[in-house]
């Protein structure tokens, strides 16, 4: 969790260093109902003995009104867990609770629920592909560098089934791992 809120503590901070303020702006998030953009990831699983690296992926806002909006995103991850790879591609819904709205700064909570097809390749051949949902829950951060753009950034906790298989060589010499874990993301939002 250290490593979480030092991520997350340093993207903002270094958006907030980086980027003048403009200090006319003190709208709210939601005059513009839709943001568009790319970000990036890192993804900890709860079992993994991996480094954990970055990915990429797309997300997509709406606000519903000054306090609540939707969020659609998908990524790819690959993980590697001895001689396996573990290929993702979440789809996650969320819903946004603005509790502090006022731009520059503003402050969410987010909850929702996610798709996650993965690619299991054990290292013999035979791949399987399983297919799962998991809840997620979380907060983020969003800062405006004007009235057009914003950075914001992510922390949520992923829920997933754990896989399991009679076929051991499928999950690294084990029965059954779980893929659950800790997301962070940083994302740059084109609003319109």
């Amino acid at each position: 969790m250290n490593r979480i809120g030092v991520l997350l503590a340093g993207a903002l901070l270094s958006a907030g260093l980086a980027v003048p303020t403009f200090a006319g702006e003190s709208g709210t998030v939601a005059e513009r109902n839709f943001s568009i953009g790319p970000r990036a990831a890192l993804f900890i699983p709860k079992e993994s003995s991996a480094d954990n690296t970055w990915y990429g992926g797309v997300q997509l806002r709406a606000m519903l009104n000054t306090v609540l909006g939707l969020e659609g995103s998908i990524d790819y991850r690959e993980d590697d867990f001895g001689q396996t790879k573990v290929r993702t591609f979440p789809v996650q819904a969320s819903l946004l609770l603005y509790l502090a709205n006022k731009k520059p700064f503003c402050l969410f909570l987010l909850g929702g629920g996610g798709w996650y097809n993965q690619h299991i390749e054990p290292p013999g051949g035979g791949s399987t592909t399983k297919q799962k949902f998991g809840p997620h829950a979380g907060a983020g951060l969003q800062y405006f560098l004007n009235d057009a753009w914003s950075l914001d950034s992510t922390w949520r906790y992923v829920w997933l089934q754990k896989i399991s298989s009679t076929d051991s060589s499928v999950l690294l010499n084990s029965k059954s791992y779980d893929p659950s874990g800790q997301q962070v993301t940083i994302g740059l939002n084109y609003h319109f």
